[in-house]
């Protein structure tokens, strides 16, 4: 859970919870209401971390993938190098007109992608997930199912009337329901809740790439 891993963290960087409140400039009380679970950490509270901690993985805070902190990768191996295609752009808001998977803007260079298969990148557009994922990042996605949990970062096909429209979220399944919630980080969008059969594919995003600049 979210509460338990916040909590982690501030152990793991040796910080009590009033030092960590004042280091991001925030209420204590806050904090501690964070730490409780009572109380959802939104977006700007996820941006200061990372501004302040620049090497903390939101992705493991948020869904407990991957580990605490981002390790800095070695220089991989040429034979582990694969080649994967970057199409248009993906929405991180309502949903929008899909990549054309027939127009490649480039090919990308990326390591250790071999144990996911046939993978692809997206160019995010839109704030609903920051900081999580920022306008401009590149979201690296794989279809792959048995690999998407709840609470974790997809990118969402659907079938409308005329065109096929995609976007990317955090997903929450209703098994029972047979229905699917997207929801975002920036908390002035809306959870938006579908039908299995609204769907047409479920991506799973496995690598965030960014700039920095």
């Amino acid at each position: 859970m979210i509460q338990t891993r916040l909590k982690q963290l501030r152990e793991a960087l040796g910080l009590n919870k009033n030092q960590l409140a004042v280091k991001l400039g925030i209420d204590n009380g806050n904090l501690s209401r964070y730490e409780s679970g009572k109380v959802k950490p939104n977006s700007e509270f996820y941006e200061r971390l990372v501004d302040k901690f620049g090497a903390v993985n939101l992705s493991w805070l948020i869904s407990g993938e991957g580990e605490m902190f981002i390790q800095k990768a070695s220089a991989p191996e040429r034979s582990k190098i694969r080649s994967v295609p970057l199409f248009a752009y993906v929405y991180c808001g309502s949903p929008a007109s899909q990549w054309d998977t027939d127009k490649v803007k480039e090919y990308m260079q990326l390591p250790a992608l071999t144990k996911y298969g046939e993978a692809f990148g997206l160019i995010a557009k839109g704030d609903s997930m920051a900081p999580y994922i920022n306008p401009y990042d590149v979201l690296i996605c794989v279809d792959k199912p048995d690999l998407i949990k709840d609470r974790t970062a997809v990118v969402c096909v659907f079938k409308s009337v005329d065109t096929i429209e995609a976007n990317a979220k955090l997903i929450k399944r209703d098994k029972k329901a047979g229905s699917v919630m997207l929801y975002s980080i920036n908390t002035k969008y809306e959870p938006e809740i579908y039908d299995e059969d609204e769907i047409l594919k479920i991506y799973k995003v496995v690598r965030i790439i960014r700039d920095v600049k």
